[in-house]
């Protein structure tokens, strides 16, 4: 099958099956990058994290995010509120933390604790879901557009895997 029936397939099976719907939506969020270009430098050392920092804006902790999107989300379906999820999370605030200080920057102490922390972080992984979502509607619309079959060609192994 040829790119563009492969997406019309990809799409029928998303919208029948919510295992592959579900699916889909995840792997469209894990393998997202920042269309915004990243930063040519990054931010000074001393820099301070305040309650309106965005992710992209330091780069080595948006890496720690999206390299852990995957175990994120199997945490969140498989495992909510579960001690595994709570370790996760509570690992994932040390591992932002840790990494800010090898650069220099500090969390703001007024704005941030751990759970301030973790919040910004669930935030971040709620919102590339919410994305993927909006994007996956706007695709199963219209599976056979160029941009699209496209788009979708990078999730194909989900149904070659099923079939």
């Amino acid at each position: 099958a040829d790119a563009a029936e492969k997406a019309c397939i990809l799409a029928q099976q998303a919208l029948e099956n919510p295992y592959i719907g579900k699916q889909l939506l995840l792997s469209m969020a894990i393998v997202r990058t920042n269309p915004r270009s990243p930063p040519s430098s990054y931010p000074a050392h001393g820099t301070l994290l305040t309650d309106r920092f965005h992710w992209a804006q330091f780069p080595p902790l948006d890496t720690i995010l999206r390299k852990s999107m995957k175990r994120y989300y199997e945490l969140s379906t498989q495992k909510c509120q579960s001690k595994d999820q709570q370790d996760f999370n509570n690992s994932l605030v040390d591992q932002v933390k840790n990494e800010a200080t090898k650069y220099g920057w500090e969390f703001d102490r007024k704005a941030f604790d751990d759970k301030k922390i973790r919040d910004r972080i669930r935030c971040f992984f709620k919102t590339h879901i919410q994305n993927a979502k909006k994007r996956l509607k706007t695709m199963l619309r219209n599976p056979s557009k160029k941009a699209n079959i496209k788009a979708l060609a990078e999730h194909f192994h989900l149904i070659e895997e099923k079939n």
